[in-house]
Formats: structure tokens, sequence, C-alpha cells
């Protein structure tokens, strides 16, 4: 008889986080660390970073100082602003409510906001900075007259509807990344959800990936619980820009471990379940530069071989710098 023995169970060895550590920290690892400390040493590096495997952390540390007034040190406690790390965020926000079956992402922007001054660009385009719009960061820091009042997205959308800035170039035919649309994205999720967009993600995304310590700053909230002040590169502390006020571009304070927290939650399907919504997030919607490097909806994607994929996001805002990057196939 060639038929194979019934195997009824199978018994298998606990996963070894020490032993997997040891095994993989010659490999990239201690190169890793070997780069911090090499940029502590110039004065390069003041902050904190997370590796992990799974539900497993790697590498974990705190470095620096929160406050070089204050000297209060950098914890696991210790809340950054991670800028542009919101717009996947936002994007997943837009996409929640296309799974409750509120939004349809390929529709018009006019569909959700019938005064919106511009034609054919849709959700999807402001999502993967292809809408050709122009940059509110340029062009406001200009004309914005008095900047002690703060500039909000409701005041950002007003102005831009009445004065129709000029766009940079025809919707859909570049990817130029662009700030305005993603305030425009909050704005529109604001309208959809009747829920402010801090608390639209609290509810749908914060609390349900574990992240307590993670919030959207509002104009005249005070921060919750100790916060890294951002520098500039001469140590001066860029103070409370007028802009800091529109978020959906940017906005998130939050730690490490949080970030860990959403990377687990999102990547394993736990805040958007259906298959389609998460698959189209994670794919090239345009193409960034010739070598490979391509935008999805909220993230970037960067295929360095034909074997390997790595999807991320950067930010950079006020003296805040941040990179939450996760690959697919380790």
């Amino acid at each position: 008889n060639d038929e194979p023995e019934r195997v009824d169970s199978i018994e298998q060895e606990p996963f070894d986080s020490i032993a997997y550590y040891d095994s993989v920290y010659d490999n990239g690892l201690s190169h890793i660390e070997y780069m911090i400390d090499s940029l502590r040493a110039i004065g390069q590096f003041n902050g904190a970073y997370l590796i992990a495997k799974g539900d497993y952390i790697l590498a974990e540390e705190y470095l620096g100082y929160a406050n070089f007034s204050s000297y209060d040190t950098i914890t696991p406690e210790t809340r950054f602003q991670v800028a542009s790390i919101t717009k996947p965020f936002t994007c997943l926000a837009i996409l929640l409510l296309a799974q409750q079956g509120k939004i349809d992402f390929t529709a018009n922007v006019k569909t959700y906001l019938p005064d919106f001054p511009y034609n054919g660009i849709t959700l999807e385009m402001l999502m993967s900075h292809t809408s050709g719009l122009g940059e509110y960061i340029f062009f406001m820091d200009k004309i914005w007259e008095d900047q002690n009042v703060p500039l909000t997205n409701d005041s950002l959308y007003r102005w831009m509807v009445k004065n129709q800035p000029a766009v940079f170039r025809p919707p859909n035919t570049k990817h130029e990344y662009n700030n305005l649309g993603f305030a425009i994205l909050a704005t529109i999720v604001e309208r959809v959800s009747g829920q402010t967009f801090p608390s639209f993600l609290q509810e749908n995304v914060y609390q349900p990936a574990g992240m307590d310590k993670t919030y959207i700053w509002m104009e005249g909230q005070e921060n919750e619980g100790p916060y890294a002040t951002g520098y500039a590169a001469n140590m001066g502390d860029p103070g409370n820009d007028f802009l800091n006020g529109v978020y959906g571009d940017k906005g998130t304070f939050s730690t490490v471990r949080d970030l860990h927290a959403f990377s687990r939650a999102f990547f394993s399907q736990q805040l958007l379940t259906d298959d389609s919504l998460f698959t189209t997030m994670q794919e090239p919607h345009c193409a960034i530069k010739e070598d490979s490097t391509t935008y999805g909806l909220g993230w970037r994607i960067i295929y360095p071989d034909d074997e390997q994929k790595i999807i991320h996001h950067t930010g950079w805002w006020d003296g805040y710098r941040s990179n939450l990057v996760y690959y697919p196939d380790m």
C-alpha cells in the first residue's frame, strides 16, 4: 500500500524570538545600530526606533532628549509629530468609508464637495498625488496675511473655493507630491462621516489598532502626554507654524510602539477587511521614478528587485523626521 500514513497532528516548536533575533542580528540589525551610533556621534540622531518581525520586537531604542531646554529624555511614552505618515491613515479613512458603502473612491471630488472649484479630479487622484493641484504649503505661506491666525482645513478650503489658485498641471498626467489633496480628503471624511477627522480616526483606526498614545493635533488643543519638541538644524525651536492647524496631510502625534501596533493591525487586515480595497491601497497607482519607485493610495511602494517589495511612508515637518517601513515578503 503506497498510501501515505495519516498524520492527525503535527507538533510545532514554539517560535523562539531570541533565537530568531540572534539569527538575523548579524545580517542587518547590527548594521542599523552601527548607523544610528554613527549618526549619534556627530549629533545627527535624536529620537527612537523600533524593528520588529510580526509581534516580536527585535530592536528598540530611545536616544536623546525630547526637549533640550528641560532635558526630558525620550521614552516609550514620548509622542512625535510623524507628519506625512498621516497620509496612510487619511487614505485608510477614505477606504473605510468605501467599505461601509458611503464613498466611491473613484468618484469625482464634486460628488462629495459640490463647490469644489476644479473639474475632472477624483478622490483616487488626490490619494495618489496625481490631481495636478497646487501646493498650499507654498502659496499660503505667501498670501496668508496674518500668520498669527492659524490656518485650518475649513479656512483653507473656503479660501481655495473663493480664490481658485492655479493648478500645476492637468489631472491624472503625472505624480507630483501634494499636501493640499490630503487636506481635502480629510474634509471629505468629515462631510461624509459627520465626525471631525481626528475623532473618525480615533474611533476607526487608532483605538481598534491599540494605538492608545496616538492622536491628531487640533488648533487650540494641548498636546497629550509627553511629546518631543521638533528642532531645526541649528537647534532652534520652529515654534507653532500657522500651517500646523491643517490635518490630513500631517498632524498625527504617535510613538514607535503605536506605529508598530498600526502596522500589525493594518497588514493583518484587522482594519480594512475588504480584500479588494486592502489590495488596491498597496498597489502602484502611478510611477514616481524610473527606478521602480511607485505610489499606491497613501503608501510609497518600492520594488528593489523582482522578488522584493517595500511599503513605507516618510514624514518631515517642523524639525521632525519619521519613517514607517514594512517588508511584506520578510
